[in-house]
């Protein structure tokens, strides 16, 4: 399981013969419904085509919680209606998860190191440049839900279709 994670990681980031379309980076704030902990999160995201996007990200949950955690990982989206101004993805993620303080919950299950596999699904709006998302995702391993909101900003094709570029970076 440990390779196939590894394997998962590292085509996040290696070129691949599919063209990448959208690059964007963004942040977001979460919350832990089951340990009612809440983070923050960092996350690109690499459009390969109209319909699949891989999505490396970095989740923080805060030491101050209840669960003081972070993972780190990646997700494949597949897109529906890519089309349209309102983007509905389902997503699956595998992590990296590293439970700072699981010395307080279960042992032997909870331990410091571990990979975990979440499925998920997301809304994603369409403003040009900025892409402003909501998502819930299930996590397999520990039974848990969580929800993320947050914000995406695009680098280039603002407007889709080749059409617009956003002013920021057109006098680069």
């Amino acid at each position: 399981m440990k390779k196939i994670l590894i394997g998962l990681l590292f085509m996040a980031f290696l070129p691949s013969k599919a063209q990448i379309t959208e690059t964007a980076i963004g942040g977001s704030v979460m919350y832990n419904f089951q340990s009612s902990s809440a983070g923050l999160g960092l996350r690109g995201y690499l459009a390969l085509g109209d319909f699949v996007a891989i999505v490396p990200k970095f989740n923080y949950y805060l030491p101050f919680f209840a669960v003081h955690e972070y993972y780190l990982g990646v997700d494949a989206q597949l897109k529906f209606n890519p089309f349209d101004p309102w983007h509905v993805y389902v997503l699956g993620n595998a992590s990296y998860h590293r439970w700072m303080n699981y010395e307080n919950y279960m042992p032997p299950l909870a331990q410091l190191n571990s990979f975990v596999f979440e499925g998920g699904a997301g809304l994603m709006k369409s403003y040009g440049c900025v892409r402003p998302f909501v998502e819930g995702n299930y996590d397999i391993k520990w039974k848990e839900v969580n929800a993320r909101i947050g914000l995406l900003f695009f680098f280039q094709d603002c407007g889709g279709g080749g059409k617009s570029v956003c002013p920021a970076y057109t006098r680069l």
